[in-house]
């Protein structure tokens, strides 16, 4: 723990500090490392720009993929802060999760309604994805497919 200055000990925004009573728990978020291992690893280079831009008084509480772009979630930080997360969730949309390469949001087999991912062609290939298709578009040849069966 560290040094009590003023009753606080720097690790949490309690006023008084909190962190010496028994039973109470200081939630310090995301490491980088716990961070890095949450989305795939094309993403690496957007988690370790958010990280090395995070002020010291913020904690970041979650980071997720989310209907095909990153999600980074902190408590504290500043206006300047919100918008470098800003940026780099919108820079997610075109970046492959898997690799790293120029991506785009893609779903499996096209279908409007499955799980979303930001990926490039090759990735999107290898894992069956592509752009999903309009939902009168998707219908149509899956309505297609029933009648040759």
């Amino acid at each position: 723990m560290g040094s009590v200055d003023n009753g606080r000990c720097g690790m949490c925004s309690c006023e008084p500090c909190m962190c010496g009573v028994p039973g109470f728990v200081t939630y310090r978020g995301y490491t980088r490392n716990e961070a890095l291992v949450s989305v795939g690893a094309g993403w690496f280079t957007l988690i370790m720009e958010l990280f090395d831009h995070k002020p010291a008084n913020c904690i970041v509480t979650q980071v997720k993929e989310k209907f095909g772009g990153l999600r980074f979630y902190i408590s504290g930080g500043t206006e300047e802060y919100n918008r470098v997360i800003q940026r780099i969730e919108a820079q997610s949309f075109k970046v492959c999760e898997k690799c790293g390469q120029s991506g785009t949001p893609m779903t499996p087999d096209g279908n409007p309604h499955g799980w979303i991912k930001t990926i490039c062609p090759k990735c999107g290939e290898t894992d069956n994805y592509m752009k999903p298709m309009e939902w009168a578009e998707w219908e149509k040849e899956r309505a297609e497919e029933e009648k040759g069966d």
